[in-house]
């Protein structure tokens, strides 16, 4: 089973879009995991990513900000790839209508999450995590994990 697993990782790179894991570069000693939405939360029962230096990037909309303060109460050193206020404010006009997740929870996001995410909830709107160019994408995870 996945979560018995007794992995060294250095790093785990978890995205919510699979066209998007599909497309990722490849990052050295890096593993790139497909959350499939909130079914990321299954890798909470993963004690060896604790271990590990953990990215998540999901779409800037309520259920996907409410998918990473989820995990990030599990795995408190989680930060968030292209979910900050920077993001959004350089990528806005790539969002689309949204909608709202009223089971969706926000309580351990950053001041940047957290003012993207007042910003979709306007909307609502949702910035699906595909529609940032493949180039800036990949120049944001190499960044990230530099």
């Amino acid at each position: 089973m996945f979560a018995e697993l007794h992995w060294t990782i250095p790093r785990v790179l978890v995205v919510e879009n699979r066209d998007v894991f599909l497309c990722l570069p490849t990052v050295v000693n890096t593993l790139s995991v497909f959350g499939a939405g909130k079914a990321a939360m299954l890798l909470a029962a993963c004690d060896w990513i604790n271990q590990a230096e953990l990215m998540y990037w999901g779409d800037c909309d309520e259920a996907g900000y409410g998918i990473l303060s989820d995990l990030r109460l599990r795995f408190p050193r989680l930060r968030s790839l292209l979910m900050d206020e920077a993001a959004w404010a350089k990528w806005k006009h790539l969002a689309v209508p949204g909608k709202r997740d009223p089971t969706a929870r926000h309580g351990a996001l950053t001041s940047g999450e957290r003012a993207a995410l007042t910003e979709a909830i306007a909307g609502p709107w949702v910035l699906e995590q595909e529609r940032i160019p493949p180039l800036e994408a990949e120049r944001a995870i190499a960044e990230a994990f530099a």
